[in-house]
């Protein structure tokens, strides 16, 4: 496996210890995924001229929240003040949207750029900011 490298600008956790809390946080093949998201966010922000590093990071981090549990999110959702609208759809939603709050909680991330993109991963939006299309297409695309 390639070493992953994220500035520690994103976070005051550590390379490491961001991907230590991601292996955890979900099983061997998702794990897999996201850094093959990694690699293939990292490849396109070069391509168009955007900060390599901060795509690779939200692309190893959109799925994070992918397996938290329906009712951890129904709670977050009431309690965390977001749409209430959203209790009527799930988690293949929620973990782009809701798992911004995951992220900013576990990983200690709070980069509007990166949150954004992980939140538009499963939503996309009319208006996309370049991080938000590589995220978005890496996610489709990574081998």
């Amino acid at each position: 496996m390639t070493k992953l490298f994220f500035k520690e600008t994103y976070s005051p956790l550590t390379s490491d210890e961001i991907i230590t809390k991601e292996k955890a946080n979900m099983d061997k093949k998702r794990f897999e995924h996201c850094i093959g998201v990694s690699k293939t966010a990292r490849k396109l922000a070069k391509l168009n001229g955007y900060d390599e590093d901060k795509a690779a990071l939200a692309g190893f981090i959109h799925d994070y929240a992918k397996r938290v549990p329906v009712e951890e999110y129904r709670k977050v959702i009431k309690e965390q003040d977001f749409d209430p609208d959203l209790l009527n759809w799930n988690r293949a939603i929620w973990h782009g949207i809701v798992g911004t709050y995951f992220i900013k909680r576990d990983l200690e991330i709070t980069d509007p750029e990166i949150l954004q993109a992980v939140w538009r991963h499963t939503t996309a939006d009319a208006e996309m900011t370049t991080l938000d299309k590589i995220v978005f297409v890496a996610d489709f695309i990574e081998p």
